[in-house]
């Protein structure tokens, strides 16, 4: 059995508490943040999509998964190691975006928003502020 609780309230944290006080020896107990919001995947997947049909940068279109890598790596960096099959071959790390919590995102999609806007002068066809709720 498995069970999540969104602590939003008292009563929330007395029910997580209970939940862990009845929990078998073994059983694994995790507090994290909450995780991003399918409205925001939905979202930046779209302004993604919007940036892979209609913009070009340096003379060429790039994919989804291109876009996604430009904006993550100039909000978060990225790191780089040797391939262990071949040292002359580079591997770039970037962050996962699949554990990003509901405040990284916003800052990503309002990032990339504003990056595609200043710096590539890329005028949105939709998606306007306060779309990912």
């Amino acid at each position: 059995m498995s069970e999540s609780v969104l602590i939003r309230s008292e009563d929330d944290r007395r029910r997580a508490s209970w939940l862990a006080g009845r929990a078998a020896d073994g059983a694994l107990v995790t507090i994290k943040p909450a995780g991003k919001s399918d409205r925001q995947r939905a979202l930046f997947h779209a302004l993604l999509t919007e940036l892979a049909q209609r913009c070009v940068w340096k003379g060429r279109r790039l994919t989804v998964d291109q876009w996604k890598d430009v904006f993550v790596i100039a909000l978060w960096g990225c790191s780089y190691t040797r391939s262990p099959l071949d040292p002359a071959i580079r591997i770039i790390a970037r962050r996962s975006t699949e554990s990003l919590t509901v405040a990284e995102y916003s800052e990503l999609i309002d990032f990339t928003r504003a990056e595609a806007e200043t710096e590539l002068g890329y005028r949105w066809l939709a998606h306007r502020p306060g779309e990912e709720g």
